[in-house]
């Protein structure tokens, strides 16, 4: 019988409760995702599951007319051709998931060395696959299509600023070169191609699928004991339980759903440092007497939210924006004969929305001050000043970086920090009030500044699901042990492989290894350079 206090392990393993898991990473380049990956392997291995790591740039490098990836040595060189045979993959294959389909491949394969038979659509039980790295939202759709609940996405954040060191360092010693900081601005050019590349359909978008992770890593000296956590709660260790910052961006990602704005749902937490809410608010068309609309208003007639009316009113003032310019070009005889004789409505819909979209990725494209909704972090603050509630001192938690709008009501507030999950584009609030908040470690922020930090831990897609009950104690009322058991992933049943749906996506990469590339990728100075070896970056097509 065993001790007091020890988790006693079943005579027989059930291996059912051993099915087939796949881990996917998500960093951007510059993070080292071999260091990620070693992390998470060792924390499997104690739970008695075999890690196997997939490199995506590797088996970029193994298909029919990309062997070259492999040999290119200027880092900068290495991660842009990379990059672009990418591109080429997903516009060759007519899918944005073209390349993780490689790895379904290669998961493929592994099952046949596994199986004695060498049936692939048996599952390779114990083992746990981790792909690195995805850079497209399309990616982790298509494995959590194939896998469900035995995939997991683990988005590893780095400030801005380290990876760019991290680059320049590869990138001068690749090329044998002592002056790092002369490479700062290729360094800055790739992060901002990995982040979102606008130049290509079938280009980089590491900013659509980051914020799609099932939990958050930090580069950095916490990275080993918070990976440990994760496979920990994977696994169901009985007494791990959420964080307050865990704890809050659920609340705040709960307040979200509130919202039926036609853009996007965005909640937010005011809390104190110990905890305990303060306010919430949601993104959403205010309501007279305080507050925003709720769905369950008594009287319908009071109900105009922008779905009510019918359209995004921010929207619509962009269009008569640009149509209004376009008006005042064509006035002043500035408009090219061709288009002259066009109505600047119907310029304006071109120049914003159909063929190349001039105007898309500008600043007027991206304008927030015509919409109707008050912003979630707004409405959170306007929730606390309505009640008499000082937020000075306290914490905002909100499911997406705050625009530039909301971040100087923010400071204004006298909230001390912010923590966030999705990134947002359109926000200048580092640009415009950079002594007043400090967004990635930054060294121009006051002492006193804001702290913007990126959220760490459990996302609130799997909260719920990783700190659920499990059992805490045995037959006699003693306390398990509180090492994770090692019968299985937590929540996660045996289940057959979808694999008509795996035949589908394999049936396309057959097609693409019989193909042959329109036009290699640049070698770079391969041919005259030193051979180098460089750690894995995060970076790949």
């Amino acid at each position: 019988m065993p001790s007091a206090g020890a988790m006693a392990l079943p005579e027989a393993a059930d291996k059912r409760l051993l099915p087939e898991l796949v881990f996917c990473l998500c960093a951007a380049v510059g993070t080292d995702t071999g260091e990620v990956t070693d992390a998470i392997s060792s924390e499997l291995r104690s739970v008695g599951y075999e890690p196997v790591p997939i490199r995506l740039s590797q088996l970029m490098s193994e298909l029919p007319g990309f062997e070259h990836l492999s040999d290119i040595v200027p880092e900068d060189q290495r991660i842009r051709a990379g990059m672009d045979a990418g591109n080429e993959i997903r516009k060759k294959m007519k899918a944005n998931e073209a390349v993780a389909i490689l790895a379904l491949g290669a998961i493929q394969s592994h099952r046949a060395d596994c199986n004695a038979d060498k049936d692939v659509t048996v599952p390779a039980e114990g083992k746990c696959f981790i792909i690195s790295s995805l850079k497209r939202s399309e990616e982790i759709e298509m494995i959590r299509k194939l896998f469900g609940q035995r995939s997991y996405l683990i988005s590893v954040y780095e400030p801005r600023q380290a990876r760019i060191e991290n680059l320049c360092r590869k990138i001068a010693r690749s090329r044998q070169i002592l002056n790092e900081d002369a490479y700062v601005d290729d360094a800055s050019t790739l992060i901002d191609i990995d982040q979102k590349e606008r130049s290509s359909n079938t280009g980089q978008r590491l900013e659509d699928v980051f914020p799609l992770a099932d939990f958050f890593l930090k580069a950095g000296p916490q990275l080993r004991t918070d990976a440990r956590r994760f496979v920990q709660l994977v696994f169901g260790a009985p007494y791990i339980t959420p964080t307050s910052d865990e704890f809050l961006m659920f609340q705040a990602k709960a307040t979200a759903q509130r919202s039926a704005d036609l853009s996007r749902q965005v909640g937010a937490i005011i809390a104190t440092e110990r905890g305990e809410i303060l306010a919430a608010g949601c993104n959403e068309v205010p309501r007279a007497g305080g507050g925003v609309n709720w769905d369950d208003v008594a009287n319908t007639d009071l109900d105009y939210r922008d779905y009510k009316i019918g359209y995004d009113s921010a929207a619509n003032t962009k269009m008569e924006i640009v149509s209004d310019v376009f008006e005042e070009l064509k006035k002043a005889g500035w408009l090219n004969a061709d288009i002259a004789d066009e109505t600047p409505e119907t310029l304006a819909t071109r120049a914003l929305f159909e063929g190349t979209r001039p105007l898309a990725g500008t600043m007027v494209a991206s304008l927030l001050e015509f919409g109707r909704i008050v912003h979630a972090e707004m409405a959170a603050i306007c929730d606390a000043s309505m009640r008499g509630v000082s937020v000075k001192g306290a914490i905002l938690f909100c499911t997406t970086f705050p625009c530039h709008m909301c971040a100087r009501h923010v400071v204004a507030a006298g909230i001390s920090r912010v923590v966030y999950i999705e990134p947002y584009p359109k926000s200048r609030a580092k640009k415009l009030y950079r002594r007043a908040i400090q967004v990635d470690e930054d060294r121009e922020a006051d002492p006193n500044a804001v702290k913007f930090d990126a959220f760490v831990g459990v996302s609130p897609s799997r909260f719920l699901d990783l700190f659920s009950f499990v059992p805490r104690k045995d037959e006699r009322g003693y306390a398990l042990a509180p090492t994770a058991p090692q019968t299985g992933p937590k929540g996660v049943a045996f289940a057959s492989l979808a694999s008509e749906l795996e035949a589908t996506y394999l049936a396309s990469l057959k097609r693409l290894e019989r193909l042959e590339p329109e036009s290699e990728p640049s070698r770079g100075e391969r041919d005259d350079q030193p051979t180098a070896t460089v750690a894995n970056d995060g970076a790949r097509g």
